[in-house]
């Protein structure tokens, strides 16, 4: 295990602390100008410390294949861990609490599945459509019967 996943609450815990100080102390020394753009910076802030990595971004397949040649290695590498995946929706369902878009992958009978928490945020996703998303994985427990899950899942525009 590298650095980055032993101490990753830390390090989340840490960039967030130091994040809040900037911010204040920008807001006590700014005018009404740096003010509005320091709320605009929070409101946009996600707190993702991979957001950016080229490291952790993914096609849907990519991200499959690393499951499809070692579950046991991707579960290590990506649970609790954010990734962004871009792909082609192959389906998409809304159904009470379960509002979820399924990628495209390579395998016919499963696929990966992001799960959302408002049905309001893929009302107007498409099937076939090609969608940016960016969610945290979940370790796979059953490779033969299970898709690979992304919760906490958002649309990046």
């Amino acid at each position: 295990m590298n650095f980055l996943q032993k101490n990753k609450a830390i390090l989340i815990v840490s960039a967030g602390l130091l994040a809040a100080a900037i911010f204040g102390i920008a807001y006590l020394f700014s005018g009404d100008d740096a003010k509005t753009q320091l709320a605009e910076m929070k409101t946009n802030f996600t707190g993702d410390l991979f957001a950016h990595s080229s490291e952790r971004e993914f096609t849907s397949e990519e991200y499959w294949q690393r499951y499809s040649r070692n579950n046991a290695q991707a579960n290590l590498d990506f649970d609790e861990t954010t990734v962004q995946l871009t792909g082609k929706v192959r389906n998409a369902i809304s159904e009470g609490s379960k509002n979820v878009l399924l990628l495209e992958t390579s395998s016919s009978t499963h696929g990966i599945e992001c799960q959302f928490s408002s049905k309001d945020t893929i009302a107007n996703i498409q099937v076939g459509s090609e969608v940016v998303i960016v969610g945290q994985g979940t370790a796979r427990k059953q490779p033969k019967t299970d898709d690979v899950v992304l919760i906490n899942c958002r649309i990046k525009q």
